[in-house]
């Protein structure tokens, strides 16, 4: 029997349009299996080479084969962010871009940010000079690298909430502070080293330099390592060699080479406070006075960088919290900006670790 809509077809001389019983006829199974073997949802019901056969027989027919439903998931709407911070870095572009350490930190911060649903506003070079108003608005404010005590005191009347991120000082307990404990790790290292050397330790660092709100730069400050390095040298009565000297391979190594040239025979041991941007040039100076790292002389650096493990020999290193230093300090911006009445401050310490390898290994110098 033919329907209505085949006998149009047949009239205006179209081939007519195949149905579930047509197929099933030339399939020799019944229509309930058709259907089943044409709809996606169902296919799972009916054997393979009967659903093969069916899909067969139904493309020859020019039978249109039904499309599985895709699911489209529903759009998020994007909230609108909770708080806005400012950043206030202390460090020029091209000093961040030089330093693995200070890009990390930056990562950190935006990352988080993104997490709590936090707009950074903006990031300001201070370098370029602050007016302590631009940061009034917002509801916290993150100063990443060292400002001077003055500065903060400014910047706090304008706005309390205020973090520094490694600001390397307590600034007299003034503002709340981020940071690692380099004082510790300096103490720990030098007291394994000198238990393994009875020859002079020296430490090769950088200048911290704070800036100041005009976009100035002080050179009086100390890094906590060197004073942590003073301080030891001092209580253990041994003789302090330090040289400071600017944040480069080239600048580590001359230091090096004088600290060689002048202690030589006596020196047991060096500590530099950069991977990325001293170890480098210490290590060429070393090679270059055939000194053996590991066994002639021992070498403890900071930061662990990627490339420390794959160094020859491979490099004993403070890991530093980097990324997690500016997660931590977005975390407890976050807190500062939802506390009022606030009279304390507070330090939040993410400690490091010493990962010691050939060029000091603890277990083989024993």
């Amino acid at each position: 029997m033919i329907c209505l809509k085949q006998q149009l077809s047949i009239q205006q001389g179209e081939t007519p349009m195949a149905t579930i019983r047509d197929i099933s006829k030339a399939a020799q199974v019944s229509p309930g299996t058709v259907s089943r073997a044409l709809n996606p949802e169902q296919q799972s019901s009916v054997s393979k080479a009967t659903r093969l056969k069916v899909q067969k027989i139904a493309r020859e027919m020019a039978y249109q084969l039904p499309q599985k439903k895709t699911k489209t998931a529903p759009k998020q709407k994007k909230l609108p962010p909770v708080r806005h911070f400012i950043v206030l870095n202390t460090h020029t572009p091209e000093e961040e871009a030089k330093d693995e350490y200070w890009r990390l930190v930056r990562l950190g911060i935006s990352e988080q940010a993104k997490k709590e649903n936090i707009a950074i506003d903006q990031v300001i070079d201070m370098n370029n000079g602050l007016d302590p108003e631009t940061i009034a608005p917002y509801d916290a404010v993150l100063i990443v690298g060292t400002p001077s005590l003055d500065s903060v005191r400014q910047l706090k009347q304008a706005n309390p909430n205020i973090l520094v991120v490694d600001g390397g000082s307590y600034f007299e307990n003034s503002v709340d502070i981020v940071s690692t404990n380099f004082d510790e790790l300096t103490k720990a290292i030098l007291d394994t080293l000198a238990a393994h050397t009875t020859k002079d330790i020296a430490l090769i660092n950088g200048p911290r330099i704070e800036l100041q709100l005009d976009g100035s730069r002080l050179d009086g400050a100390e890094d906590p390592r060197t004073l942590a390095y003073r301080e030891w040298v001092e209580i253990h009565h041994k003789k302090q060699l330090f040289k400071q000297t600017a944040w480069s391979n080239t600048a580590a190594k001359l230091a090096c080479d004088e600290l060689l040239a002048q202690n030589g025979a006596n020196l047991g041991a060096i500590v530099v406070a950069s991977d990325s941007l001293f170890v480098i040039g210490v290590m060429k100076s070393l090679a270059e006075h055939h000194l053996v790292v590991g066994r002639d002389i021992f070498l403890v650096s900071y930061d662990d960088a990627d490339f420390a493990q794959f160094l020859t020999p491979a490099l004993s290193t403070a890991w530093l919290p980097k990324a997690e230093l500016g997660a931590a300090a977005v975390i407890h911006a976050k807190t500062l900006s939802d506390t009022t009445a606030k009279t304390w401050t507070t330090r939040v310490i993410l400690p490091g670790e010493v990962k010691y390898r050939e060029t000091f290994d603890p277990k083989r110098s024993s």
